[in-house]
Parts: structure tokens; C-alpha cells; sequence
């Protein structure tokens, strides 16, 4: 049996959420329904060089919207895994900081040691 998936937003994610016009908050909660539904499509990527770290990504008017986010299933969960958001990026290049990995990749660890 599949594990059913549910997004899970961190403060600053579900901060940067509201923040956003309203046609890209519908973009994200197309690509979140999208992917809770099992399908995978260019709206997330897997970042290279990280621990199991992924990106949801969204055109807007003039800029690439992205939430970083990985994949957790917590012990006593049954069969849920939560796609946990983690921080966003607006950006403006192909290429990801490597900051904004580093920074993830942090905020995943802290998430892990209070959640597991």
C-alpha cells in the first residue's frame, strides 16, 4: 500500500505562502495537490549535493518561486508521509545559493531532532 502524502508547512514557509500574489499561491497549491496526489512533473526537482532535499518550483510574473522542502514519514504515522516545506527562495537565476541549501539543510535537522 502507498503511504498517503501530506504537506506540512513550516512558520516561514506558510509566511512566505501568504505573502505571495494570488496566482502563484494557486500555483503552489496546484503543485502540492499535484504531487499528494502521487503524480511528479517539473514543479519539483531533487537538488543536487543535499541529503534527500527538494524543491517545488513556480513561474510568476518575473521571477522562479521556491520552497524547499524533504520528505518525512514520523514513527507512528501508519502509512503518512509528510513533504515537510521547510523556507522559500525568490529567485532570480537558475542556479540555487549554496546557502539556501546549507539553510535547509539546518532547518531539516532541527525539524528531525524535535519530530522523530
Amino acid at each position: 500500500m502507498k503511504n498517503k502524502l501530506e504537506i506540512y508547512l513550516l512558520d516561514e514557509a506558510a509566511d512566505f505562502l501568504r505573502s505571495l500574489p494570488p496566482l502563484v499561491q494557486r500555483r503552489f497549491l496546484s503543485a502540492f495537490d499535484r504531487t499528494t496526489a502521487g503524480f511528479v512533473g517539473n514543479w519539483t526537482l531533487k537538488l543536487t549535493n543535499t541529503a534527500d532535499l527538494w524543491e517545488f518550483r513556480v513561474a510568476g510574473p518575473r521571477n522562479t518561486y521556491q520552497l524547499f522542502a524533504f520528505w518525512h514519514t514520523p514513527a507512528g504515522a501508519g502509512t503518512t508521509t509528510l513533504i515537510v516545506a521547510t523556507h522559500d527562495l525568490d529567485k532570480k537565476t537558475q542556479k540555487t545559493p549554496p546557502s539556501a541549501s546549507e539553510r535547509a539543510e539546518r532547518l531539516k535537522a532541527h525539524y528531525l531532532s524535535e519530530n522523530s
